[in-house]
């Protein structure tokens, strides 16, 4: 167990290595460039997106059987793309939801400015923005990663040590309670991935998730109340919507169980 942890840890040290040097040699050499990209979210999608194409070249490259997991798990099909539409606009009606007692309970506040600069191209490049973060991270964590994790380790610790490492991934959140909404987030992704068979699922919540959280971030102010060590308080209704996404997902018959397909991985 051991030395199958050790070996996980290395192989997320090598892939985020790719990805930081990658993404961010893309975003230096863009914004550097005469060509006009210096808007920061086009800079960050676009290091995203070649990070992650790179990230998947050294898979199908030197872990052929783990690049062949992850291509079933993002093949294109109807089935898929609604289940990631069907996540995406639930997401997006329940964070709306949260945000109406958030502003109900004084946690969240709204901005009296009234040009908000929301417009329907707005929203495009939003949508655009978040797939392909959503799309990027989910393919390198619950795929490339939990794929690996779950050869090396086993189903249980691989989705917890996915999850920790997804939270941990984001550093620069302020407080224990986004690292909790963020490492409940990870559980419910990789559930997802097990019940589904494909990433469409946990690829429709990153994206819905980032993409209600950026909308209302433009109408609230979403940090009204911040204590020290916890954090931001109105995540405590986002971690409350995720437990309840958690164990609904417990209720759900299996589509598909990674554990009854492990030759692919062996």
């Amino acid at each position: 167990m051991i030395k199958g942890l050790i070996e996980c840890l290395r192989f997320f040290l090598f892939i985020e290595l790719i990805f930081i040097f990658i993404g961010g040699s893309v975003e230096l050499l863009f914004s550097e460039s005469n060509a006009g990209y210096h808007n920061p979210n086009i800079l960050t999608t676009l290091g995203f997106l070649v990070a992650g194409i790179a990230i998947g070249i050294v898979i199908f490259w030197r872990f052929p059987l783990i690049f062949k997991k992850c291509k079933y798990w993002v093949q294109l099909a109807k089935r898929n793309v609604l289940q990631f539409f069907v996540i995406f606009f639930s997401i997006c009606l329940l964070f709306s939801f949260i945000i109406y007692l958030g502003e109900s309970t004084g946690l969240v506040i709204p901005i009296a400015e009234t040009n908000n600069g929301i417009s329907i191209k707005t929203l495009g490049s939003l949508f655009i923005i978040t797939l392909a973060i959503g799309f990027t991270e989910e393919f390198i964590y619950r795929g490339v990663f939990f794929a690996y994790f779950f050869e090396k380790i086993g189903i249980k610790p691989a989705i917890i040590l996915v999850s920790l490492l997804f939270s941990l991934g984001h550093f620069y959140y302020l407080g224990l309670l986004p690292f909790i909404s963020a490492f409940n987030l990870g559980i419910v992704s990789t559930l997802l991935l097990l019940k589904t068979g494909s990433l469409y699922g946990s690829i429709g919540l990153h994206t819905g998730w980032n993409f209600i959280y950026f909308f209302f971030e433009k109408l609230y102010i979403l940090n009204a109340i911040v204590v020290p060590i916890w954090g931001n308080l109105f995540e405590l209704f986002q971690t409350g919507v995720l437990l309840i996404i958690l164990i609904s997902l417990l209720f759900v018959k299996k589509g598909f169980m990674l554990g009854e397909d492990k030759s692919i991985l062996s």
